[in-house]
Protein backbone atom coordinates (compact mmCIF):
# COMPACT_ATOMS: atom_id res chain seq x y z
CA UNK A 1 0.00 0.00 0.00
CA UNK A 2 2.72 2.26 1.10
CA UNK A 3 4.19 1.96 -2.61
CA UNK A 4 0.76 3.40 -4.35
CA UNK A 5 0.34 6.07 -1.66
CA UNK A 6 2.67 7.48 0.93
CA UNK A 7 3.09 6.44 4.94
CA UNK A 8 2.92 10.41 5.02
CA UNK A 9 -0.46 10.65 3.44
CA UNK A 10 -2.47 7.22 5.03
CA UNK A 11 -0.93 8.32 8.33
CA UNK A 12 -3.52 11.26 8.93
CA UNK A 13 -6.22 8.64 8.72
CA UNK A 14 -7.69 6.91 10.93
CA UNK A 15 -8.06 3.11 10.19
CA UNK A 16 -12.17 3.49 9.51
CA UNK A 17 -11.75 6.69 7.54
CA UNK A 18 -9.10 4.99 5.13
CA UNK A 19 -11.79 1.63 5.13
CA UNK A 20 -14.21 4.44 4.35
CA UNK A 21 -12.12 6.61 1.29
CA UNK A 22 -11.10 3.30 -0.18
CA UNK A 23 -14.68 1.18 0.18
CA UNK A 24 -17.34 3.47 0.87
CA UNK A 25 -20.27 3.43 2.87
CA UNK A 26 -21.77 -0.46 3.57
CA UNK A 27 -25.00 0.58 5.08
CA UNK A 28 -27.17 1.41 1.92
CA UNK A 29 -29.53 4.69 2.64
CA UNK A 30 -32.58 4.30 0.37
CA UNK A 31 -33.92 7.50 1.17
CA UNK A 32 -30.54 9.26 -0.07
CA UNK A 33 -30.35 6.76 -3.33
CA UNK A 34 -34.18 7.43 -4.20
CA UNK A 35 -32.97 11.43 -3.74
CA UNK A 36 -30.40 11.11 -6.24
CA UNK A 37 -31.61 8.94 -8.72
CA UNK A 38 -32.40 10.32 -12.25
CA UNK A 39 -35.51 9.15 -14.37
CA UNK A 40 -35.65 8.64 -18.33
CA UNK A 41 -36.67 6.75 -21.03
CA UNK A 42 -40.62 8.25 -20.13
CA UNK A 43 -40.27 7.78 -16.57
CA UNK A 44 -40.44 9.85 -13.49
CA UNK A 45 -40.76 9.57 -9.98
CA UNK A 46 -44.76 9.63 -10.11
CA UNK A 47 -44.40 6.56 -12.71
CA UNK A 48 -46.31 3.07 -11.03
CA UNK A 49 -43.35 0.83 -11.82
CA UNK A 50 -40.85 3.50 -10.19
CA UNK A 51 -43.14 3.99 -7.22
CA UNK A 52 -43.22 -0.38 -7.11
CA UNK A 53 -39.46 -0.20 -7.49
CA UNK A 54 -38.32 1.48 -4.57
CA UNK A 55 -41.18 0.12 -2.29
CA UNK A 56 -39.51 -3.24 -3.05
CA UNK A 57 -36.25 -1.64 -2.16
CA UNK A 58 -36.93 -0.36 0.79
CA UNK A 59 -39.23 -2.79 2.23
CA UNK A 60 -38.91 -6.14 0.97
CA UNK A 61 -34.97 -5.99 0.67
CA UNK A 62 -32.57 -6.35 3.67
CA UNK A 63 -29.36 -4.12 3.35
CA UNK A 64 -27.46 -7.01 1.68
CA UNK A 65 -30.14 -7.40 -0.86
CA UNK A 66 -29.85 -3.49 -1.36
CA UNK A 67 -26.36 -4.08 -1.73
CA UNK A 68 -26.77 -6.71 -4.28
CA UNK A 69 -29.36 -4.91 -6.23
CA UNK A 70 -26.75 -1.61 -6.16
CA UNK A 71 -24.07 -4.70 -7.32
CA UNK A 72 -26.12 -5.78 -10.46
CA UNK A 73 -26.33 -2.00 -11.56
CA UNK A 74 -23.39 0.09 -10.70
CA UNK A 75 -20.73 -2.78 -10.50
CA UNK A 76 -20.08 -2.33 -6.55
CA UNK A 77 -21.64 -3.18 -3.48
CA UNK A 78 -20.91 -0.28 -1.59
CA UNK A 79 -21.82 3.79 -1.30
CA UNK A 80 -19.50 5.74 -2.17
CA UNK A 81 -18.44 8.02 0.36
CA UNK A 82 -19.45 11.10 -0.98
CA UNK A 83 -23.00 9.32 -1.20
CA UNK A 84 -25.11 8.49 -4.34
CA UNK A 85 -24.73 11.49 -5.82
CA UNK A 86 -20.80 10.83 -6.29
CA UNK A 87 -21.53 7.28 -7.94
CA UNK A 88 -18.83 7.00 -10.80
CA UNK A 89 -19.30 4.95 -14.17
CA UNK A 90 -16.66 2.82 -15.53
CA UNK A 91 -14.68 6.16 -17.38
CA UNK A 92 -14.51 7.99 -13.73
CA UNK A 93 -16.80 10.35 -14.49
CA UNK A 94 -19.97 10.94 -12.12
CA UNK A 95 -22.63 9.17 -13.32
CA UNK A 96 -26.25 9.02 -10.94
CA UNK A 97 -28.46 6.02 -10.87
CA UNK A 98 -30.75 5.73 -13.37
CA UNK A 99 -34.05 4.45 -14.06
CA UNK A 100 -34.63 3.99 -17.65
CA UNK A 101 -38.05 3.06 -19.04
CA UNK A 102 -37.89 0.52 -21.78
CA UNK A 103 -40.34 -1.24 -24.58
CA UNK A 104 -40.97 -4.72 -23.03
CA UNK A 105 -43.81 -6.52 -20.94
CA UNK A 106 -44.44 -8.33 -17.76
CA UNK A 107 -41.69 -10.94 -19.28
CA UNK A 108 -38.98 -8.54 -19.77
CA UNK A 109 -36.77 -8.79 -17.21
CA UNK A 110 -34.98 -5.82 -15.83
CA UNK A 111 -31.41 -5.43 -17.36
CA UNK A 112 -28.28 -3.48 -16.02
CA UNK A 113 -25.88 -1.42 -17.35
CA UNK A 114 -22.76 -1.07 -15.43
CA UNK A 115 -21.03 1.25 -17.18
CA UNK A 116 -23.82 4.31 -16.50
CA UNK A 117 -25.57 3.35 -13.20
CA UNK A 118 -28.81 2.33 -14.99
CA UNK A 119 -31.56 0.08 -14.61
CA UNK A 120 -33.54 -0.96 -17.78
CA UNK A 121 -37.65 -1.21 -16.27
CA UNK A 122 -40.17 -2.09 -18.69
CA UNK A 123 -43.83 -0.73 -17.68
CA UNK A 124 -44.76 -3.70 -15.41
CA UNK A 125 -48.42 -4.40 -14.79
CA UNK A 126 -48.52 -4.44 -11.25
CA UNK A 127 -46.05 -5.15 -8.66
CA UNK A 128 -46.02 -8.22 -7.96
CA UNK A 129 -44.85 -8.79 -10.99
CA UNK A 130 -42.01 -5.99 -10.75
CA UNK A 131 -41.54 -8.59 -7.71
CA UNK A 132 -41.19 -11.67 -9.56
CA UNK A 133 -38.76 -10.80 -12.35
Amino acid sequence: LYEVIPLGIISVFTPGELELLLCGVSEVNVDEWQASTLYSGGFRSTSPTVIWFWRIVRERLDNEGRSKLLQFVSGTSRVPSGGFKTLQGQDGEIRRFTIERICGGDDEPPRAHTCFNRIDLPTYSSEKILTLV
